[in-house]
């Protein structure tokens, strides 16, 4: 793993962005991965087909905290339907880095859970 990469991992690992709860959100999901313990709990909001705000806690190795920290500023401003066509590729690209088979779950937890829950919206 480069420098840069490892230092951006651990930047949003324990300086998290986008952490905390919104108000009124239009949807909401919590995800867990009980073989290493990651916990995610995801809620959006989301007006006029565009989402306009993503918060999360998360608990967890760093890769699964820094891929929801950074997937939560990647999204802001796009429609629920690009975000659901994003892929394990997509989140790859986003982290920077190469991760073992285990570790692309952790990888994924804050994709998917914010898929799911824009899946579930009102």
């Amino acid at each position: 793993m480069s420098g840069f990469y490892r230092e951006k991992i651990l930047d949003h690992y324990h300086h998290p962005r986008n952490q905390g709860t919104l108000s009124h959100p239009t949807c909401m999901h919590r995800a867990d991965n009980p073989l290493c313990g990651d916990e995610i709990d995801v809620a959006a909001a989301v007006k006029k087909d565009v989402i306009e705000e993503v918060k999360f806690h998360a608990t967890g190795c760093a890769i699964s905290v820094a891929g929801a920290s950074l997937i939560s500023e990647k999204v802001r401003g796009m429609s629920p339907a690009d975000v659901q066509k994003m892929t394990e590729d997509d989140m790859m690209r986003i982290l920077g880095i190469p991760l073992t088979p285990s570790r692309i779950k952790c990888a994924m937890m804050g994709l998917g859970s914010l898929q799911q829950c824009l899946k579930n919206k009102n």
